[in-house]
């Protein structure tokens, strides 16, 4: 199983703690960067931006890669 609840939390945890860091995470816990979870328009766009306000340029790209959709998604 992958996707932002998931394997983008375990990669966000490699990172060293801050708090843009950590909103994320909880965010992302709470499915708010999920498709069929959030209540954003362009969940992926807003990870996207949140990534790269976090110094996270690595995990953007790989968010834009769909390294982070869900499996129902890649298929």
């Amino acid at each position: 199983m992958s996707g932002t609840k998931t394997t983008l939390v375990d990669d966000l945890l490699t990172k060293p703690a801050s708090p843009l860091r950590d909103a994320i995470i909880r965010r992302a816990k709470r499915g708010h960067y999920h498709d069929l979870e959030t209540t954003v328009a362009t969940p992926k766009m807003e990870l996207d931006y949140d990534l790269r306000q976090a110094g996270f340029n690595d995990l953007a790209d790989k968010a834009r890669a769909g390294d982070y959709d869900d499996e129902w998604i890649r298929k």
